[in-house]
């Protein structure tokens, strides 16, 4: 007996379902994306950017305050995203 694949593409990686509409996968790639990017400005090496004392936010040090802003910047994406999760 022979077991059938269900990825159309054979071997590989497949990161995708075939029945995945392209906006869909648009979607998908996009907060992929967006979170990599909030990811990578909380740590090294992009965070060296924020990485300063001086000057003072909201009475935080520029460094800690940088990290509160991407925080919020991802709290509110994560918002986003699962209410386009729910509308569908």
């Amino acid at each position: 007996m022979t077991k059938e694949r269900k990825s159309g593409s054979g071997y590989g990686l497949s990161l995708f379902p075939t029945d995945v509409t392209p906006e869909e996968r648009k979607r998908k790639i996009f907060w992929l994306l967006f979170f990599v990017v909030v990811f990578c400005a909380q740590v090294w090496p992009i965070y060296m950017i924020g990485n300063r004392v001086c000057p003072l936010i909201l009475g935080m040090p520029f460094s800690m305050a940088w990290i509160v802003l991407w925080i919020i910047i991802e709290l509110i994406g994560l918002i986003v995203m699962t209410n386009q999760l729910e509308r569908r």
